[in-house]
């Protein structure tokens, strides 16, 4: 068993249709993982004390993506607000370890992008500019980096 790496080596891609992605690496902040919660349902009857329950489907999965804001030529958040505003399909893959061969990456999709608002800044902040995009997907898929 591997023993824990650091948070600060992942890799996030980015693309339309799980074959082809672009990896944003150097502008990704973070990555947090929400969603997935399972309908449930329950009923009480009379004679118990306890009720019966019972499980439905799952909601979508919804990352939330944190990026730096940058003029590079591959600029995630560029290529996300387009992606946002064209109601364009999305993939995306997270490789926790940092996307070797060998190594886990989950891959969320097809989705879209649900938000993605423009970047803001604040004067007095000495923090480089960021903002953060959601991309609602279908499922997530655990794979390992070929």
């Amino acid at each position: 068993m591997a023993g824990p790496f650091p948070q600060s080596d992942f890799q996030v891609e980015m693309g339309t249709d799980d074959i082809s992605y672009t990896t944003y690496d150097a502008q990704a902040v973070s990555v947090t993982p929400g969603g997935g919660e399972r309908a449930r349902g329950e009923a009480y009857v009379a004679g118990r004390d306890v009720p019966f329950v019972t499980q439905g489907k799952r909601s979508p999965m919804e990352y939330t993506v944190r990026v730096l804001y940058t003029t590079a030529g591959a600029d995630f958040y560029v290529d996300a607000r387009a992606r946002y505003l064209g109601k364009t399909v999305t993939y995306l893959r997270y490789s926790p370890e940092g996307g070797a061969s060998g190594q886990k990456r989950m891959t969320i999709g097809p989705g879209f992008i649900a938000s993605c608002p423009p970047p803001v800044g604040d004067a007095g902040a000495g923090d480089p500019m960021a903002l953060e995009f959601v991309l609602v997907g279908e499922d997530e898929a655990d794979d390992l980096v070929p």
